[in-house]
């Protein structure tokens, strides 16, 4: 489901309706709930500014990407292209 929000958001060219759409598309809708209407999504954005706080190299920009644990530049210049290329290569 991750990578398929990922792919769906990095598809659109108005990045502002990504969100709602791809929540539509995929049938999120009921995750997307559950992370608003309980402590998950406080949860999850404590966490993930712990882990934005820990990058190496440091982030710089958003989207900033990082494929095992590494946000690494040249990854992040051409996922921004070819996301699933990049993802496939890593694995």
């Amino acid at each position: 489901d991750k990578i398929q929000f990922v792919k769906c958001a990095f598809d659109l060219r108005r990045q502002c309706q990504a969100d709602e759409r791809c929540i539509k598309e995929l049938h999120l809708r009921r995750l997307e709930k559950k992370c608003v209407t309980s402590t998950m999504g406080n949860n999850l954005l404590y966490q993930m500014g712990k882990n934005t706080d820990s990058l190496t190299p440091p982030q710089t920009f958003n989207p900033w990407i990082t494929i095992n644990g590494r946000g690494v530049q040249n990854l992040n210049d051409l996922a921004n292209h070819t996301l699933m290329n990049v993802i496939c290569e890593q694995l």
